[in-house]
């Protein structure tokens, strides 16, 4: 089980009851009109309902956005029990309570990124050594996927022979984090793509790359190698979480995302800070 910073504080006397915030991502993810071009859908509790587009939960730092992350991980994902559920505030809507455990999660967090950020070469070292990571979290699913597959996924979690991941398989390592835990659940569950920190990376290029043209080379591959996981599966989900929504305006592939600034919306004062 992925280790979980919200299960760790349930039982603690500072806990504070934000599960609330499950019912208003399930409502944007699953319930919202489908405004977009697409039609895609996803089936959930044997309902085929309307995929929205992804949405990017934005506020300060140490507004509480890993933490909230990750307890919609520990419920779409059941990584958490469904009874500890019930005794939140999210236990009193029994239509949100039906997507517990119904999700197959990809948790990824670039907000563990170290180190300064001054060159291409930087992001894209960082983006890997996150990723390494981020594999080595889903090695329970390897014996389900095809030869070709077991092959470059133990690359990705091999402490050596991920060193040697060349840029191209980088831009598209998260997508194919994707599409092997697609070929594990064998469309039992849809997936949940989960992104903390989702502009650390870029941020941290800002601050610290003195020439435009390649802060605008690392944003340029970051976004499109996130933007290739959001857009791959017909059935993935998305949820990002950032500081500010600039470098979204770079995502590939993904025409309209849901801004959700958590400062300007009185509603989700409650779930933050």
């Amino acid at each position: 089980m992925l280790q979980s910073e919200f299960a760790s504080i349930i039982d603690k006397p500072h806990f504070v009851d934000k599960t609330f915030m499950i019912r208003l991502i399930f409502d944007l993810l699953l319930r919202k009109p489908n405004t977009s071009k697409s039609s895609s859908s996803v089936t959930v509790f044997g309902s085929q309902l309307a995929k929205n587009d992804p949405i990017l939960l934005t506020a300060p730092r140490r507004f509480g956005k890993t933490t909230n992350i990750d307890m919609l991980k520990c419920f779409f994902g059941g990584f958490v029990a469904k009874e500890i559920f019930r005794d939140l505030k999210i236990g009193k809507y029994e239509e949100a309570m039906k997507c517990w455990n119904k999700f197959h999660v990809v948790y990824v967090t670039f907000g563990h990124c170290c180190g300064v950020i001054e060159s291409y070469r930087d992001g894209v070292n960082a983006c890997r050594s996150i990723l390494h990571k981020t594999f080595t979290n889903f090695n329970y699913i390897k014996s389900t996927l095809s030869k070709t597959n077991i092959v470059a996924f133990n690359d990705w979690v091999d402490e050596k022979k991920y060193l040697n991941k060349e840029d191209l398989e980088i831009g598209t390592g998260l997508e194919f984090l994707v599409r092997c835990v697609v070929e594990y659940s064998n469309n039992e569950k849809p997936i949940l793509l989960l992104i903390d920190e989702f502009d650390r990376i870029c941020s941290k290029a800002m601050f610290n790359t003195k020439n435009a043209d390649t802060l605008n080379k690392i944003i340029t591959f970051y976004c499109d190698m996130v933007g290739e996981a959001i857009k791959h599966e017909s059935s993935c989900l998305t949820v990002l979480t950032g500081v500010a929504a600039i470098t979204c305006k770079g995502l590939s592939g993904t025409n309209n995302i849901d801004y959700i600034n958590s400062l300007n919306m009185k509603h989700l004062w409650k779930f933050t800070g």
